[in-house]
């Protein structure tokens, strides 16, 4: 998930979360690809609230052989599959607004097989793996 992280000095950071646990969160820093860990506490209040609210997740390990650039649209496919869930679980949700997430899902899902055709993949190992994230997060 996008996000300029903040951390309690007042720096910032373009990063791509990427899990995070009960103490610290796990990014990419996006101008170099490089992995972090951070701990929640030094995050900026505003940062502290938001990552907080995010599930408690690491990105799967990879199982699959693919380029890095295909595992980065995997990781960026599995972390907007846990915040849809979250919006589709909050109180007040429409049945309207569940489709449309249950759409916007399936879009998601629908752009990953695309993508993994044209980099001439194994498309049924990829396409059990994305299943199998849609299947834990509840959609269908």
């Amino acid at each position: 998930f996008d996000r300029v992280l903040t951390d309690s000095k007042g720096r910032h950071l373009d990063v791509l979360i990427t899990g995070r646990t009960s103490e610290t969160v796990k990014f990419l820093r996006k101008s170099d690809n490089k992995e972090f860990e951070f701990k929640i506490v030094d995050l900026s209040e505003a940062d502290r609230e938001y990552v907080k609210r995010l599930p408690v997740w690491a990105p799967k390990a990879k199982t699959l052989v693919v380029t890095d650039r295909v595992q980065e649209r995997l990781d960026d496919f599995e972390a907007r599959v846990r915040i849809l869930a979250l919006e589709a679980d909050k109180t007040g949700t429409t049945s309207a607004q569940k489709q449309n997430i249950q759409r916007e899902v399936d879009g998601l899902r629908d752009e990953i097989i695309d993508m993994i055709m044209s980099e001439d993949l194994d498309v049924r190992e990829i396409r059990n793996w994305i299943n199998e994230v849609i299947y834990e997060n509840d959609f269908d």
